[in-house]
């Protein structure tokens, strides 16, 4: 579940810390710290969205935290935690539709022994799939960065929506 923390070690753990700790009054410090790590470290680590994204809707800040929650997904539309949120998220604004479209692209399906678990099968091997195309355009990115070259843009603007 922490695998993340291997990203950025030492800002990694000042998250862990300070989930760990007693929360300041309102929890102002906790959302100004992790502006600060966004502003820090870019979008590219998605944790300290992810958590902001949780303060807010903690706070009942739902349009504040509906955009960080699908930036996450769209870095990585694989994670677990950000698409359960957002799922949450949609509920509590009751827009049922939308919440089922998210529980289908962004949630793991259940295990199922009857039909061979086809469905959670087909949305792992789909989320790898996504992974390794964000892996490789990252990889080429950087060896065109090097030479000079013009990048092209992410290969996976469309929605991830498994069906």
């Amino acid at each position: 579940v922490e695998l993340w923390q291997g990203e950025r070690a030492d800002a990694a753990q000042a998250l862990k810390e300070m989930e760990m700790g007693t929360c300041s009054p309102g929890l102002y410090e906790e959302e100004e710290r992790l502006r600060g790590m966004i502003q820090r470290y870019g979008i590219e680590w998605v944790e300290p969205m992810s958590r902001l994204a949780l303060l807010l809707f903690t706070k009942g800040r739902n349009s504040e935290a509906i955009p960080l929650i699908r930036t996450v997904l769209e870095i990585k539309p694989w994670h677990f935690e950000a698409g359960t949120l957002l799922v949450v998220m949609l509920l509590r604004e009751g827009d049922y539709a939308a919440a089922l479209r998210a529980a289908r692209a962004y949630t793991l399906p259940n295990f199922n022994e009857r039909t061979d678990n086809k469905r959670r099968k087909t949305w792992v091997k789909e989320k790898v799939r996504q992974a390794q195309e964000l892996f490789d355009f990252a990889r080429d990115a950087t060896l065109a960065a090097v030479h000079g070259d013009v990048v092209d843009e992410c290969p996976l603007e469309e929605d991830y929506c498994w069906q």
